[in-house]
């Protein structure tokens, strides 16, 4: 055979095994980044997170007996 086409051959080898590990496994992460970012759902679960925050805060304010501390 010729000694240019074992070389790229070779090399071609070489490049292939490379890759086979330098692949990078999928990043969940950036997929949860990417869902809360554009999620419609990411949004309602905030603004109803809040709001249940909030009607607690009224109703612990407007009660004169509450306190912050937890039960003994």
């Amino acid at each position: 055979m010729n000694k240019k086409f074992l070389y790229a051959l070779t090399l071609l080898g070489l490049a292939a095994w490379g890759q086979a590990f330098a692949a990078t496994p999928p990043d969940d992460n950036l997929n949860a980044t990417a869902w809360s970012q554009t999620s419609i759902e990411h949004n309602l679960i905030v603004l109803q997170t809040y709001k249940t925050a909030e009607n607690q805060l009224i109703a612990a304010l407007n009660d004169p007996h509450w306190n912050a501390l937890p039960p003994r």
